[in-house]
């Protein structure tokens, strides 16, 4: 019997850097290409790039190791018109059966291209929400336009229920919009020694506590709820064995700083990494403070690395785990039941040894082959509504 052709698939995705988006689509493409007879998929990336701007390096060779195709599309400045006609016409040559875009900027740009072809060239049009900042004020501009956008979507993919009750608020069907939780791929298992070199470098011993966060330093992650719940753990506790290890970068990290400099080395801001493995393997609570959250990437990699976890209940965090079972939730912004929650685990070896024990079991639900194949069901779905 002959295979059906496969679907052909154009994503449009910020190729700033490996975001947790992009990762999603390199993990679900390596699920794609491994054999669902069913539905196949031909997938090509595209991306925007600043001109004159030096080469997204990190990005580019990500998707290169994925062995995708990638198309850039050259823009000036923000606001740009010129990349609209660059994806019209790269629609219009391709011909994908679906164009899915992951961004509120790239959501706007598909509706615009979209609307230079005529009805019958327009692919299907599958718009991934994944939540919203408000770093900027060009982001807020973004937001407002999704607003309008995402309502033309032939459907929209959302990453917890939260967020679709939203998208109904804002004027989109319910009847358009799925559910689907992130993923992530067994990551590669860190060698034994590597946490201790770790340790060592920052200047943490052996026998210290380390509670780590993972995750863009932005007011929306509530980082400086956790630096103060720390403090106020070692105020009360005088303890000195606990250090809080801060990955990542963003816009809030000289407050951060600031806030966080009466603890002296008992915090560490690390910076963006690009291994983070090892930084799981140095831990020994992770913390997830956030005022929103989606389907957080980095919590899936603390529930994969056995990690116990105190985390906000918002967003999709309490779809992911069970608080009492597999975790430890609190309500966003309250700085004392968030140091309660860490206190309580500091002291209790035996019960972080049973959280991040059932956390390991939970995360096998978020797999890629999972989320590969209730993507490639909705891309049928998709295109046989768009075919009628």
């Amino acid at each position: 019997m002959e295979r059906p052709a496969p679907l052909q698939v154009m994503t449009l995705i910020e190729g700033a850097s490996v975001t947790g988006p992009l990762r999603a689509v390199l993990d679900c493409s390596r699920f794609e290409s491994t054999g669902n007879d069913a539905v196949r998929v031909s997938r090509t990336v595209v991306t925007t790039s600043r001109r004159n701007a030096p080469p997204r390096r990190q990005f580019l060779d990500a998707v290169a190791a994925a062995a995708l195709p990638v198309e850039v599309l050259d823009e000036r400045h923000a606001f740009d018109w010129e990349p609209v006609g660059q994806l019209s016409e790269l629609l219009r040559r391709a011909a994908p059966d679906i164009v899915e875009s992951h961004s509120y900027k790239l959501h706007a740009l598909t509706w615009l291209a979209r609307q230079r072809l005529g009805e019958d060239r327009r692919p299907v049009w599958i718009a991934f929400h994944h939540g919203y900042t408000r770093e900027t004020w060009r982001v807020r501009c973004y937001n407002q336009l999704d607003r309008l956008t995402l309502r033309f979507a032939d459907h929209v993919v959302t990453v917890c229920n939260p967020f679709a009750e939203v998208l109904r608020r804002r004027g989109v069907s319910a009847a358009r919009i799925s559910v689907l939780h992130n993923a992530l791929a067994e990551q590669p298992k860190v060698k034994a020694n590597e946490g201790g070199v770790l340790r060592a470098a920052l200047g943490i011993s052996a026998t210290d506590l380390v509670v780590l966060t993972v995750g863009r330093l932005s007011s929306e992650k509530g980082h400086a709820d956790l630096v103060a719940a720390f403090a106020a753990i070692q105020m009360r506790t005088r303890r000195q064995d606990l250090r809080l290890v801060i990955v990542g970068d963003g816009i809030e990290v000289r407050s951060l700083r600031a806030l966080a400099q009466p603890l002296g080395n008992r915090v560490i801001f690390a910076g963006q990494q690009p291994d983070i493995g090892v930084w799981f393997a140095i831990a020994d609570i992770f913390a997830l403070p956030s005022h929103s959250e989606g389907s957080p990437l980095a919590l899936l990699e603390a529930m994969q690395a056995g990690l116990p976890i105190v985390a906000t209940r918002v967003g999709g965090i309490p779809e992911m785990i069970d608080d009492g079972e597999s975790a430890l939730l609190v309500p966003a912004r309250d700085r004392r039941a968030l140091a309660a929650a860490l206190a309580a685990l500091l002291g209790d070896a035996p019960r972080r040894a049973m959280l991040g024990e059932a956390a390991i079991l939970r995360c096998s639900r978020y797999s890629p082959a999972a989320r590969g194949s209730a993507l490639l069901a909705l891309y049928r779905m998709a295109a046989k509504r768009a075919s009628q």
